[in-house]
């Protein structure tokens, strides 16, 4: 394995690097886990499991309880941490290209990056579904606001929900293949497509380095070098 000395010139050769983000750049900013022991996905609400609470058919057929759960157990505030800063400094400074992310936060922009692509969409986003006019997310996440539009149409965030399909994978395919290296942070790359996008580069012999607290599936590929740690205390390490 190699040293924290090597890694960072494994990332210093490299001119562009497009970097992976997933839960665990979330949850060290203060946005609550999703699928772990605990977290948002580990408890029904009135009888019915978050994910098909979150599924374009319950938003289509009852409205109502769509917009209560997303109001009652996804109305949190968080704010960038200095690994979001950083992240948009190194993208200011021609070091990395793009940001693809799993997480539904909208960090990675309030924090200044702006070559992201939100594979999962955004719940920092509302607009509705016939006319497209934008909303106001905190007045969309506010209990008891109407959530139709003027036109009579549904106002729904622009977030992947489930039963929908990942419009944004070729954009996050096309940000991908511009690379020469790929930085992973704090996702466990279980959850396909997204978690397959690793393998673009290493297929070219190009490296890709990952920062997550545990082990992934590319723990012992070629070209991968994998550190278990936490983000805040390693970004610093490979780029400071």
């Amino acid at each position: 394995m190699p040293t924290l000395a090597e890694t960072r010139r494994i990332l210093a050769d490299p001119t562009r690097i497009v970097v992976l983000t997933g839960a665990g750049m979330s949850t060290e900013a203060g946005v609550p886990d999703f699928r772990s022991p605990g977290g948002l996905y580990s408890s029904d609400f009135h009888g019915m499991h978050p994910e098909d609470l979150l599924h374009v058919d319950t938003l289509r057929n009852q409205p109502e309880l769509f917009y209560e759960y997303l109001r009652t157990r996804l109305a949190f505030s968080a704010k960038p941490d200095a690994s979001y800063r950083m992240l948009a400094e190194l993208e200011r400074a021609g070091r990395v290209i793009g940001v693809v992310t799993q997480n539904i936060d909208g960090l990675h922009h309030e924090a200044g990056s702006q070559s992201v692509v939100e594979a999962h969409g955004t719940l920092a986003r509302f607009s509705c579904a016939r006319c497209g006019r934008a909303a106001d997310t905190a007045t969309m996440m506010t209990p008891g606001t109407a959530i139709r539009c003027e036109c009579g149409g549904l106002i729904r965030p622009e977030v992947v929900l489930y039963g929908e399909g990942l419009d944004a994978l070729d954009d996050a395919i096309d940000l991908v293949a511009e690379a020469d290296a790929m930085l992973v942070l704090g996702t466990s790359l279980l959850v396909h497509p997204v978690a397959g996008l690793p393998q673009l580069l290493l297929r070219q012999g190009k490296p890709v380095v990952i920062v997550n607290r545990e082990a992934t599936p590319y723990a012992d590929y070629a070209g991968v070098v994998e550190i278990n740690a936490g983000i805040g205390e390693t970004l610093p390490e490979l780029f400071g």
